[in-house]
């Protein structure tokens, strides 16, 4: 995030040009820069998929630019077993989340710092291919999702599906906030649209606070369209909240990903052994409700009715609540490493 926010983007291009370098983010600079190389990973740390966790650990040199290098972005360490870090930061000093310093510390503007590098390699005539051969893109380049592993569930949507679906659907130009729980997993992971976005995950340590987030980012912005994902459970703690974006008229789209449950709680008490079902909780058809309180609104259970209901939304931004009912049978690969040691 503290490169994005140096607008050190060309920099971090040049470098990963010349070295032959994967690029990844942080979460909280989730898809900066995908539109600008074949070479993205996506995020390094749990919320990255298999193809990008298998690459990251070859790597022998990690360059960090404005990211604290913290325990998920590092998975403590183990994400990268034999490199040698280098970290650019502001900071007078600051500690890995493998509890350790790094090998080579700058202390520098982003911006500075990268400009200066550029200069000594072009001195030094290094170019290197490093990860940039076509076996790479090949990879990098392959779905994250076969579409023929969605579930398919009488009015139920693969919670993978319908994230997909809001990617292809919803222009880049509209912001993104993913809130939290289970549910918020899938997006983490899957969207890949370069947009802005911003993640609950890194302000809050509790559910429920991402729409109220929305609403603060839509009036700071100056009334920039904003999608926010968010679980049944969260978008109920502050139902109230929505009657306040319809009251001002804000171009706000809440997407419920609904699986009438605690998601979270569903999913951990099946992993301990305990009875998932007391998770459950039925909602009403949200997309009723905001209908009532002065918004337009959704209940979707096909990814045609989804579509539908985007491009609604895209045609007249205005408050807006698109209740999709997703399937409780996915679990997000977070919780399959998390809770049952997978290696997905």
């Amino acid at each position: 995030r503290g490169a994005r926010q140096a607008d050190a983007g060309e920099g971090v291009l040049r470098l990963q040009e010349r070295t032959g370098a994967l690029l990844a983010t942080t979460l909280q600079a989730k898809n900066w820069l995908r539109g600008r190389t074949e070479h993205h990973v996506g995020i390094s740390g749990l919320f990255g998929n298999r193809v990008a966790m298998e690459l990251l650990q070859e790597a022998d040199c990690v360059i960090a630019v404005g990211a604290s290098l913290n325990h998920y972005t590092t998975e403590a360490g183990y994400l990268f077993p034999e490199a040698k870090y280098v970290q650019i930061d502001t900071a007078e000093h600051l500690v890995m989340g493998n509890g350790a310093a790094a090998d080579v510390y700058v202390r520098a503007d982003a911006v500075t710092a990268l400009d200066a590098l550029e200069r000594e390699l072009a001195r030094r005539n290094v170019r290197i291919e490093g990860f940039h051969t076509a076996e790479v893109r090949r990879r990098l380049s392959a779905p994250l999702v076969d579409p023929a592993d969605f579930v398919r569930e009488p009015g139920r949507i693969d919670p993978r599906e319908a994230i997909t679906v809001l990617d292809e659907e919803l222009p880049g130009e509209i912001d993104l906030v993913l809130g939290s729980g289970h549910q918020t997993d899938f997006g983490t992971m899957l969207f890949q649209r370069s947009r802005e976005i911003v993640s609950n995950y890194g302000m809050f340590g509790a559910i429920g606070q991402a729409p109220m987030l929305t609403i603060g980012k839509i009036v700071a912005d100056g009334g920039r369209p904003s999608f926010v994902v968010e679980g049944d459970a969260s978008f109920l703690m502050h139902l109230p909240e929505f009657e306040t974006a319809c009251r001002y008229g804000l171009p706000l789209l809440a997407v419920v990903m609904n699986d009438e449950g605690l998601g979270a709680e569903y999913h951990k008490s099946a992993a301990k052994g305990l009875d998932p079902e007391l998770a459950v909780i039925p909602t009403p058809e949200l997309g009723a409700v905001a209908v009532t309180l002065g918004g337009a609104g959704a209940t979707v259970r096909t990814t045609d009715e989804l579509r539908a209901a985007l491009a609604e939304f895209v045609r007249e931004p205005r408050p807006t609540v698109v209740d999709v009912r997703i399937s409780r049978k996915v679990l997000s690969p977070p919780y399959r490493r998390l809770w049952y040691g997978e290696d997905v």
